[in-house]
């Protein structure tokens, strides 16, 4: 997969940083805007500086019309990287999630996602395709993730099973005609209306 180096973000452990959840939480919230993405997985707080492409946030926001579209308004939220999502392993911040709508306006992070999905950018590939589906697969509610590529129709697709165990390998979904059923939501996204604007590659 190739990908514009130019357009890397740049990550970096931050070794004073509160490593409890809870303190995480409050520290990164009153962190300015500009300073960037923080995560915190396994007791170790990262940084990202985030330069992301037109196309990932065309993506993404062609991602949120699209949830909006065929998911019920009434009792799920939409929400993007800028609310914590808790894993057992600490706090991240997918590019977009679906959760019930709770009732804590005030609250920090949820742990309860019925779906998750990254947006793959440069550096991003080996962490959400092995660091975060690990982690985003212990969480008891999620039902889907799904991985974007920036660059053409195609999606890697983890869903639960019947058992309540996750496949070893993602259902690769690609083309602008096809689509991808979100299980517990009883929705599904067309990939046509999520590439709206994206160029097919040369």
């Amino acid at each position: 997969m190739q990908q514009d180096r130019r357009n890397r973000p740049s990550i970096e452990i931050v070794p004073d940083a509160p490593t409890d959840p809870d303190a995480f939480l409050r520290w990164s919230a009153k962190r300015p805007r500009e300073e960037g993405r923080y995560e915190l997985s396994r007791g170790v707080v990262t940084r990202t500086m985030i330069n992301v492409t037109r196309h990932h946030n065309q993506i993404c926001t062609n991602l949120i019309l699209e949830l909006g579209r065929c998911i019920d308004l009434e009792s799920y939220d939409i929400g993007s990287a800028d609310f914590g999502i808790r894993t057992p392993a600490g706090v991240r911040g997918p590019d977009l999630f679906v959760l019930p709508i709770g009732t804590d306006g005030k609250a920090l992070s949820a742990d309860n996602p019925v779906f998750l999905a990254e947006v793959l950018s440069p550096s991003s590939e080996s962490i959400d395709f092995n660091d975060k589906r690990e982690e985003y697969g212990a969480i008891p509610s999620l039902q889907t993730y799904v991985i974007f590529s920036q660059e053409e129709p195609r999606a890697w697709v983890f869903a639960r099973q019947p058992s309540g165990r996750w496949p070893k390998r993602a259902k690769v979904v690609e083309g602008r005609q096809a689509a991808i059923r979100l299980a517990g939501l009883a929705a599904t996204l067309v990939m046509a209306a999520i590439y709206r604007g994206i160029p097919d590659p040369a």
